[in-house]
C-alpha cells in the first residue's frame, strides 16, 4: 500500500523555523502499530495520520496522543497545497475528527501558496484543572551557567500573581508563569525529573510562559514534554490555546485580544502564532506552515 508523506514546518512562514511535523495521508485505514512504527521512523515530535473522512490520529515517536495543534496545521497545509482539499477564496470550514472529538478547521487560501489555517477550541473542550504549589518546581530546573545549578527558592523565577494550574485541552499541561524573558530563556530542565512529575500528575508536560518576548510578541513560551519523548517543543498550538483561555479567565488578558505568541527561540526554530480567547469561551488559533519535503511511503 502507498501513502503520501510530507514534512511541514508549522507556525512559521520560513523554512527550518517553527515546529516540524510529519504528515501521512492514507486512502485506507491503518493499523495502530503501523502508524506508531511510521511515526518512530519519521522521528518528528508528532506525526499526523490523515485517514478517510478526515479522521486524524497523532503519534509521537513513542506514544499516541489524542490531539496535536501544530500537526493539525501541518496536515491541513499539506492537504491544501497538494490538492486534496480546495477551499473557497473566502475560506472553507472542514470537520476534523480526532480521538479527542470533532473540531472545526477553517482554511483560507493566500496568494503566497501557504494557506492560513484557523482552528477553534470551545469552552466545553477546555478544563481548568488542579492548582498546584509552586514548590513542585523545586530542583526541576537550573539556570544556564549558574554556579549552584539549582534553585533554593521558586520565588527566584516564579511570580505569585497567577497560579500554577493544569489546563486540559485534550492534552493536559501544567501552566507555569515565569517572571521575565531572560529567566525563561536561561532555564535548563532536568528532563528525568520533569518526566517523573508529569507521570505523577498525569499530564503531558509543563508549559512555561512570560509576558513580552525577545521578538516583540505578547508572550514568550517554552514547553517541555519528556514523558512522551519530547524534550522541548518549538510550537504548541494546543497548549497555547489553553494558555490564552487561562489568562482570560484570570483577567490577565482581555477577551477578544489577538495574542501574538513566540516560541522555539531557544531551539533555534522560532515560531509565531496568533491566539484569541473569545468572549463566549472558545479560543481561536491561527497558523501557517511551510512544506520542507514530500514523497511517498510504501507500507509493506
Amino acid at each position: 500500500m502507498k501513502a503520501k508523506f510530507f514534512q511541514v514546518d508549522s507556525f512559521t512562514e520560513t523554512s527550518f523555523g517553527g515546529n516540524p511535523a510529519g504528515v501521512i495521508i492514507s486512502e485506507q485505514e491503518l493499523p495502530r502499530e503501523t502508524m506508531q512504527n511510521l511515526a518512530k521512523e519519521v522521528n518528528a515530535s508528532e506525526t499526523a495520520f490523515v485517514l478517510p473522512g478526515l479522521e486524524f490520529r497523532f503519534f509521537t515517536p513513542t506514544v499516541e496522543v489524542s490531539y496535536c495543534g501544530h500537526a493539525t496545521v501541518a496536515a491541513f497545509h499539506a492537504l491544501v497545497t497538494s490538492g486534496y482539499l480546495t477551499p473557497d477564496q473566502d475560506g472553507t470550514t472542514y470537520t476534523q475528527t480526532t480521538q479527542e472529538g470533532s473540531f472545526p478547521v477553517t482554511v483560507y487560501p493566500r496568494g503566497n501558496g501557504s494557506p492560513l489555517i484557523c482552528t477553534w477550541k470551545h469552552d466545553k473542550d477546555i478544563e481548568m484543572g488542579d492548582k498546584v504549589s509552586p514548590y513542585v518546581l523545586e530542583d526541576l530546573f537550573y539556570i544556564k551557567n549558574s554556579v549552584n545549578a539549582t534553585f533554593t527558592s521558586v520565588n527566584e523565577f516564579c511570580p505569585m500573581d497567577l497560579p500554577l494550574q493544569v489546563i486540559n485541552v485534550g492534552i493536559s499541561d501544567l501552566h507555569v508563569p515565569v517572571k521575565d524573558v531572560k529567566t525563561l530563556q536561561d532555564l535548563v530542565p532536568r528532563l528525568d525529573r520533569l518526566a517523573l512529575l508529569s507521570r505523577k500528575m498525569d499530564i503531558v508536560g509543563l508549559h512555561l510562559f512570560t509576558f513580552s518576548s525577545p521578538r516583540g510578541g505578547d508572550l514568550f513560551v517554552r514547553n517541555f514534554a519528556p514523558l512522551v519523548g519530547i524534550d522541548e517543543e518549538a510550537a504548541t498550538g494546543s497548549a497555547n490555546s489553553g494558555l490564552a483561555y487561562y489568562l482570560a479567565q484570570y483577567g490577565a488578558v482581555d477577551y477578544g485580544k489577538r495574542l501574538l505568541i513566540d516560541q522555539g527561540d531557544t531551539l533555534g526554530r522560532p515560531s509565531r502564532m496568533y491566539i484569541t480567547p473569545e468572549e463566549q469561551g472558545s479560543v481561536l488559533v491561527e497558523g501557517t506552515g511551510v512544506t520542507i519535503f514530500s514523497g511517498q511511503v510504501d507500507i509493506l
